[in-house]
């Protein structure tokens, strides 16, 4: 009995290490080196530069009333991400030049930036679009410090701009022999991007999908402010169509609309308002023209056309 005993026990002492031991599975590892992490770059060149340091004096100098100076440069998204391209033109530093006996008989005004009519388009792919049209009578002082998107360009692909300045008709003699600075600047921004801040004024355009980017169809509105006083034009609009102009604040999950700033596109697709009372500061303020004659008939979507909006990018949470 005694030898049954231990050999049972012997048995159990077996099975317990036989149940603890560790199975073996079939398995295979692959392992990937030498992988470099390479971040992307943002990077364009101007008229065929890297950086851009051509000057265009003799294109646009020496104008006079109805003589216009064009200048085209091509603009190549030398990186490897798609970018979103904006254009600035800046006026500045206005001299009397040259003085002859009839600019002196009139009242001093050295400040041309406000006789030259400014057009811009953009040829992307063989296919020309309008930014700013020469017709919409906008000034060179109008859009002075202003960014205009000019749109989406991918890697390698190179988009042609067109400026052109046309010294208005009606422009006299107080205009003869003066001169000014123009400066011109293009901004490459990652997709996504809000664009770079401005002081003065903003654009305002069309916007699609859902990350808000700005499209290039010729509507357009310029928003031009000093404190609290603002002026704005609205071009290439519905023509009968109610706009007011609105502002939102941070996080932009609403909106206030300008009072008194309301008023109907003409036949040609044009609007004109202006008012003294817009918030005190400025700062996280976006501005909108949203159409329809009451708020619930606006709609807040990027695809709302009808709609003009400022930034890249809008959130509405």
């Amino acid at each position: 009995m005694k030898k049954i005993l231990l050999s049972l026990a012997t048995i159990g002492v077996v099975g317990a290490i036989a149940a603890g031991a560790t199975s073996a599975y079939f398995n295979d590892t692959e392992t990937s080196v030498g992988n470099v992490f390479t971040a992307g770059t943002v990077d364009i060149s101007v008229d065929g530069q890297n950086a851009w340091q051509k000057t265009y004096t003799e294109q646009i100098g020496k104008l006079v009333p109805g003589e216009t100076a064009t200048l085209t440069v091509p603009v190549k998204n030398e990186g490897t991400k798609p970018i979103v391209l904006r254009k600035m033109i800046t006026a500045s530093n206005f001299q009397d030049g040259v003085s002859t006996d009839a600019e002196v008989a009139e009242t001093a005004d050295n400040d041309i930036s406000k006789a030259l009519i400014y057009g811009m388009d953009i040829t992307d792919g063989g296919v020309t679009t309008t930014v700013i049209n020469p017709a919409w009578n906008v000034r060179v002082n109008e859009v002075s410090t202003l960014w205009v998107t000019l749109g989406t360009v991918e890697p390698g692909e190179t988009v042609t701009v067109k400026q052109t300045y046309k010294m208005a008709e009606e422009t006299t003699n107080w205009a003869q022999g003066d001169t000014m600075d123009l400066g011109i600047t293009f901004y490459a921004e990652q997709t996504m991007g809000t664009g770079p801040d401005t002081v003065n004024g903003v654009v305002l355009d069309n916007k699609a999908g859902t990350d808000w980017h700005s499209v290039v169809d010729g509507e357009l509105g310029i928003f031009n402010h000093t404190g609290t006083s603002y002026t704005f034009r609205g071009f290439g609009l519905v023509s009968g169509r109610t706009y007011r102009l609105a502002y939102s604040v941070a996080p932009y999950s609403s909106y206030i609309e300008l009072a008194g700033a309301t008023g109907v596109a003409t036949v040609d697709g044009k609007i004109t308002l202006s008012g003294t009372n817009l918030p005190s500061s400025l700062s996280d303020v976006k501005i909108w023209l949203l159409s329809g004659t009451t708020t619930d008939g606006w709609g807040i979507s990027p695809n709302q056309t009808t709609n003009l909006w400022e930034a890249n990018l809008i959130n509405l949470i």
